[in-house]
């Protein structure tokens, strides 16, 4: 359901969000839809905006990771979902992932991380930098600056996480509350409509200027006109000089009550 975060809820807002967590934590931070897709992302590692993600080996490796937490939190029960997961993606760096699920369904995920593990094989980096056919040194120095993962302050940190979360399952349940009313409003005026325009009655439904706004099909019949007819004409077309009048005076008082 990424089109739920891409079409309905304002991404300025939700960027904005991520940016406040990335401002308190200093963590780079990313929402991933609930296909893998990367709707939004701040404060990427240079080794990761400058170097993982601008090369197709490690392009390809990064989205197997947003796939792992895709198919992990979809196919878990919620109990076991709604934790925070870890993940060593095949470029060698730590990922956190919490999803954003409501009502038993998972609908994005959001990453933080891009830590270098403790005691990190740094001969691994240096491979990885000759198979993905960039400078070594440049490399390295970016891997020796990204931060490197702490778990005790990872614990005094999971709780802003998880309350960036509740806030994205809360714009979750009131899109998904909105579509339903607009679901219920739409079959109630399709009801409205059918009994409308079979109905063996003449019934038309004007302003309180008397314009006839709409009109059904009985009413056509029975005065003889057509339907876009109707709808450019007022209330005292439809009868003698009494009914004129009596339409005039009617229309008066709904004016002075109003």
């Amino acid at each position: 359901m990424s089109t739920l975060f891409k079409t309905t809820i304002d991404q300025n807002q939700i960027r904005q969000l991520l940016e406040s967590m990335q401002q308190v934590t200093g963590m780079p931070v990313s929402l991933l839809g609930d296909d893998g897709e990367l709707l939004a992302s701040v404060g990427w590692s240079d080794l990761c905006r400058l170097y993982h993600s601008q090369t197709g080996f490690g392009q390809k490796r990064c989205n197997v990771t947003r796939n792992y937490f895709t198919q992990l939190f979809a196919a878990a029960d919620s109990e076991v979902a709604a934790t925070a997961r870890e993940h060593l993606c095949q470029n060698g760096l730590i990922e956190i992932g919490l999803p954003v699920i409501v009502e038993g369904r998972h609908y994005a995920t959001l990453l933080f991380g891009q830590f270098v593990p403790e005691n990190a094989d740094l001969d691994r980096f240096r491979q990885q930098a000759v198979a993905m056919g960039l400078a070594r040194d440049a490399y390295m120095k970016a891997v020796l600056s990204a931060p490197v993962i702490d778990r005790a302050a990872l614990k005094k940190l999971l709780p802003l996480y998880s309350g960036l979360v509740d806030m994205l399952e809360w714009f979750v349940r009131q899109q998904l509350k909105q579509k339903q009313i607009s679901a219920e409003v739409r079959t109630s005026e399709a009801k409205f409509r059918t009994l409308f325009d079979h109905s063996n009655d003449s019934i038309y439904i004007a302003g309180l200027d008397g314009a006839i706004l709409e009109a059904n099909q009985q009413t056509s019949d029975r005065l003889g006109y057509t339907h876009d007819e109707l709808c450019h004409m007022h209330l005292v077309d439809l009868g003698d000089e009494s009914h004129r009048m009596e339409v005039d005076g009617r229309l008066r008082r709904f004016k002075k009550e109003k």
